[in-house]
């Protein structure tokens, strides 16, 4: 890190913060689809993009840090609760089953039993929207499980058939409609929210050498030669797929992040086209 006072960009991957010298970066925007030529050796290498006419690579901060992005974290959460609408879907589809086919019923009756329902008792979120959508699951999903010992107990005392189905026919059409417009607004608040962004790095000012994919912006830090420690002063062992972490900086109640030399990003990582051989 050169001697005095260096403004820091700063932006998250994952749980991570990184930085680079804001004389590093050319431009921030947002993710493009408009990659091509995507068959590269290195898996960080996303693909090519232009920029002002200017073909530059893309890296996968992500990837090149073996660290888990916050836009995977939540598309996983997105099938997790693709996959807990689905359930409940069935649940009710095997509960009109067991009554009608007088087939034993195994699913949970009760909500706390279900995957979703624990699944709702341990996940955590910084996010209000998404937590204030979660709450709301209670009572539906409460309601809807508790149907079952319900319509099992009448028809087990000779309740008409028929009318144990009516009562199932309501409730497919309002506690489990609440069900899945809940699954569909929490689904859509966690697309919303995943925006990852491109930042184009430079080593003369002008000319892009690179960009890298990352999940957010954090901020632009005013920092002193002193609030740096290098990998070596740390005496850790310098490890090939972090080779382009010059250090840390220690930004205050804000903790650490990790420092990028640019120029071995950019100038270092194997990213060549695959080569094909003709047989």
């Amino acid at each position: 890190m050169d001697e005095g006072i260096q403004e820091i960009m700063t932006f998250k991957t994952g749980e991570s913060l990184f930085g680079v010298p804001i004389q590093n970066v050319l431009s921030i925007l947002g993710e493009s689809d408009k990659m091509f030529c995507k068959a590269f050796r290195s898996k960080e290498a996303l693909g090519i993009i232009e920029y002002r006419g200017i073909p530059v690579a893309v890296i996968d901060l992500a990837i090149a840090g073996n660290i888990t992005s916050d836009s995977e974290l939540k598309t996983g959460l997105i099938e997790v609760l693709n996959q807990r609408e689905q359930d409940h879907i069935d649940w009710l589809d095997a509960l009109e089953k067991s009554i009608t086919d007088n087939e034993p019923f195994t699913l949970p009756k009760e909500a706390h039993n279900c995957e979703f329902g624990r699944w709702q008792k341990t996940v955590v979120t910084k996010d209000d929207d998404l937590r204030e959508i979660i709450n709301e699951f209670e009572e539906p999903h409460t309601n809807l499980h508790s149907i079952a010992d319900r319509l099992l107990t009448m028809k087990n005392n000779g309740e008409d058939i028929e009318k144990c189905l009516e009562i199932l026919a309501v409730e497919r059409n309002t506690t489990l409609a609440k069900l899945t417009a809940l699954f569909e607004r929490a689904v859509n608040q966690l697309k919303s929210t995943i925006k990852p962004v491109f930042i184009y790095l430079t080593l003369d000012g002008n000319t892009p050498c690179a960009a890298i994919r990352v999940d957010e912006i954090a901020d632009v830090e005013s920092i002193a030669e002193n609030a740096f420690v290098s990998m070596t002063e740390m005496a850790l062992p310098q490890v090939n797929d972090m080779a382009y972490i010059e250090g840390f900086l220690k930004l205050g109640e804000k903790g650490e992040c990790l420092l990028i030399d640019v120029d071995i990003l950019t100038n270092h990582r194997s990213m060549d086209l695959e080569q094909t051989k003709s047989a």
